[in-house]
């Protein structure tokens, strides 16, 4: 007996059989050919793959090409945020052929005359694509839809997307974004200041575990993670000339109670600065002067559900074991507690990016965890 897609009610699998349905329906088997790529399936009598990726399913857009060519298969494949109805649904498709594989990015669901499938270029820019005889095939540059035909049907399905997988919902307009950054810095980093208080004074103490993240031209996310800093009398300085220096650098840099902790790091500096040191800390503060707009409080957002998830993670203490028979969530991976600045950084990813763009951003961030990160515990018995 053949596989059959899962009765599920949930978004993720709704728009698997919504794919499933677009390429013609049939039978289908399961194929998970690499671990990082979430299960999915392959039509049985045409070669052709189908897979949706969500909040827990994070599908990395790069992995499709290896896909392809594993199971030497054109595939199809979308991407869905559980907690955002309505926003706009983005796809990818890879196309194999004896010529090579090519690989249509940020493509959209239109439906056009007569009810047909197609997917078109985001932008507007680039081949069509549409269904023939159980393929998908560029649409001749005779038979593409004009800018009016085309804006009309990606209309039609958008809306019928929002139906069939949230059951209603309109798209998300520009109007509807929340005030501030659109879309993920090039590059990032994630500070987490730790107080200590004595004698009811509250001292700044230490910068918890940093994480700095960059983005590259063709969407593909790096990591680095600065360990623990403890402050001495003579290093407040140092460490503020090292942030204006981040900042000139084009970093744009979200801090944990910002307006606490700029005036702070400053009024530390200055107190304990060296005769050496004072120039360069009073051209430090006037970078970071210069620099406002580019220095984020973890709580900056129209949307009240990101700003109420930082703030429960920014009153998180510092971990650097897990709780016995502790398994992997969220906030704890391979059997280490996962940073509460790395935390911070997926709850922006998700808010700033497109479902396409932050489930690449999430992937590539459980690779790096797996594969490159450092040991946090050593890192914490090193401090």
């Amino acid at each position: 007996m053949a596989p059959m897609l899962r009765d599920s009610d949930e978004p993720r699998e709704v728009m698997m059989k919504v794919l499933h349905g677009i390429l013609g329906g049939g039978e289908v088997k399961h194929i998970k050919p690499d671990r990082r790529i979430p299960r999915c399936y392959r039509l049985a009598e045409r070669p052709i793959a189908f897979i949706a990726g969500d909040n827990t399913m994070p599908l990395d857009h790069h992995l499709l090409p290896i896909l392809a060519e594993l199971e030497e298969c054109d595939v199809l494949a979308s991407y869905i945020d559980q907690h955002r109805a309505g926003h706009p649904f983005l796809f990818d498709i890879v196309l194999q052929r004896a010529s090579g594989t090519k690989r249509y990015a940020s493509y959209v669901f239109c439906l056009g005359s007569a009810d047909r499938f197609m997917l078109v270029p985001q932008d507007g820019q680039g081949p069509q694509l549409w269904f023939v005889q159980g393929r998908m095939e560029e649409v001749a540059t005779a038979k593409r839809l004009n800018n009016a035909a085309r804006t009309f049907g990606v209309i039609r399905g958008q809306v019928s997307l929002c139906e069939w997988i949230y059951g209603g919902g309109l798209p998300i307009s520009d109007m509807d974004e929340p005030a501030g950054l659109k879309d993920h810095p090039d590059r990032l980093g994630v500070i987490f200041p730790i107080y200590d208080s004595k004698d009811y004074i509250k001292e700044l103490a230490s910068i918890d575990d940093a994480l700095m993240v960059h983005r590259d031209n063709d969407g593909r996310f790096s990591f680095a993670l600065r360990p623990l800093h403890r402050f001495k009398a003579r290093n407040y300085g140092a460490w503020l000339i090292d942030f204006a220096r981040d900042l000139r650098a084009e970093y744009t840099m979200v801090v944990i109670d910002r307006d606490i902790f700029i005036p702070a790091i400053i009024d530390c500096a200055r107190r304990h600065a060296a005769a050496s040191q004072r120039a360069a800390i009073e051209e430090a503060v006037e970078i970071i002067g210069e620099h406002q707009s580019c220095i984020l409080d973890h709580l900056d957002s129209d949307d009240k559900s990101f700003s109420a998830g930082r703030a429960i993670i920014a009153g998180r203490e510092r971990r650097t074991k897990a709780d016995p028979g502790e398994s992997d969530s969220f906030s704890c991976v391979d059997g280490l507690p996962t940073p509460r600045s790395e935390q911070i950084w997926n709850t922006f990813v998700a808010e700033w990016c497109d479902p396409r763009m932050a489930q690449h951003g999430q992937v590539a961030w459980k690779d790096w965890i797996h594969n490159h990160r450092p040991d946090m515990l050593a890192l914490a018995m090193s401090h």
